[in-house]
């Protein structure tokens, strides 16, 4: 199957794109700047994505770009309506136009707004943030082009994520870099609770994802294990074999208290299962972290 992955240099993406390769897919990978062996597609320009995705003669579409609460913090809703928005309009747009049998998308556990843990497909509340309002409108229409056109699209609700080359703004990498670099690291309440998933196995979701008919519209991605910000701390010292020094910031208005993924409609739909256990994704992070330039 010929499958076209945006965002292919991503932190996920490009996972995303070599895990589809080593199942012997042929992966046309976009991005932004056209780098590390993919093409130069504009998502903002409804001619060239549906030009592009013409001439990829692909059958599949896995849209793995998209802005992050790490690296838009200070962006309001106008920032997500004219980027992430635009781009999952025009891309559900250019494959209905050319029959695009499957359509996966990345949403985020940021969906769920203050939704009791664990979080459940079809419980949600109302985003506490401009970046959860932004993906919950991108989900909204992917499940839109389901119901009008009969577009096969799935969004993968990803929670805590993170692995080798994750972005130096993530939880996970300040605190690499508090223990490896003795940089004081900033980060949120101890007390607050995610569900913590290595970028392989996020990988392999998708994969799955993409290759099993009938996927329903949204489905969890996540281990299933909630763990304290304090814990994963103190883990990280514990594999890294130093301590890491933190300075506690102010809790936030959207900052939900527990994110913990409910695998149950998962487990259903995929043969999918989480097999990275959370020190030995630690332990890949510490010797394969990119270097400060």
């Amino acid at each position: 199957m010929t499958v076209v992955v945006t965002g292919g240099t991503g932190f996920i993406g490009s996972r995303v794109r070599s895990e589809l390769e080593a199942a012997g897919h042929t992966v046309v990978a976009w991005s932004r700047r056209g780098t590390n062996g993919t093409e130069s597609v504009d998502l903002s320009d409804l001619a060239a994505v549906t030009a592009a995705l013409s001439h990829s003669e692909a059958s599949a579409l896995v849209h793995a770009a998209g802005s992050t609460p790490h690296n838009t913090e200070d962006a309001g809703i106008a920032w997500y309506a004219t980027n992430d928005v635009v781009w999952a309009a025009n891309l559900v747009e250019a494959a209905r136009e050319l029959g695009i049998e499957r359509v996966i998308a990345l949403g985020s556990a940021a969906e769920y707004g203050a939704a009791p843990a664990p979080q459940q497909v079809g419980n949600e509340e109302p985003p506490a943030s401009p970046y959860g309002f932004g993906r919950r409108v991108c989900t909204g229409i992917f499940e839109l082009a389901r119901r009008q056109w009969g577009l096969d699209t799935s969004v993968l609700r990803v929670f805590s994520v993170y692995g080798p080359g994750q972005p130096r703004t993530m939880l996970v990498s300040t605190l690499v870099d508090a223990i490896t670099e003795a940089t004081p690291g900033q980060i949120g309440q101890l007390d607050r609770i995610r569900d913590f998933i290595h970028v392989s196995d996020v990988a392999r979701a998708v994969r799955d994802a993409v290759e099993t008919p009938g996927v329903p519209p949204v489905l969890n991605v996540g281990t299933g294990i909630g763990t304290s910000v304090g814990d994963l701390v103190r883990l990280l010292e514990a594999v890294g074999g130093r301590p890491a020094e933190v300075k506690v910031g102010m809790a936030r208005p959207d900052d939900t208290f527990a994110l913990v993924a409910d695998l149950t409609l998962t487990f259903d739909a995929i043969r999918w299962r989480p097999v990275v256990g959370l020190a030995d994704g630690l332990q890949s992070v510490l010797p394969q972290r990119p270097q400060r330039v």
